[in-house]
């Protein structure tokens, strides 16, 4: 059994190693990139559009973890950062555990629309 762990952990750690190296990506804050840009087009913004500073949530209507994440947390980081930040906001709902996000997504788009 500690054999195993020894080797999951080593497996593990050569996995990431690699990922990085793939990705040209050598420091600890991995990912740097978004694997798809910031579409003033299709997200939701919140702040400046050129701002230096991007945070992403990816977000389920019917989740309270989500909820408080974009509510208090999402406020204070825009107090504190204020037009150097903009904020992101990216549908995903959990719907094997939230049978109604994904309504609840499509109708805060039509809202947005």
């Amino acid at each position: 059994m500690l054999l195993a762990l020894v080797l999951a952990t080593a497996a593990g750690a050569l996995a990431f190693w690699v990922g990085a190296r793939f990705r040209h990506e050598g420091d600890a804050d991995l990912p740097r990139y978004l694997d798809r840009p910031v579409d003033p087009d299709v997200d939701h913004i919140r702040g400046p559009r050129d701002a230096p500073l991007t945070l992403v949530e990816y977000g389920d209507f019917e989740s309270p973890f989500c909820a408080r994440a974009t509510g208090a947390a999402a406020r204070e980081l825009r107090a504190r950062f204020g037009d150097r930040l903009r904020y992101v906001f990216r549908h995903l709902p959990l719907c094997d555990v939230h049978p109604r996000a994904e309504i609840a997504a499509h109708a805060a788009v039509a809202a947005d629309r």
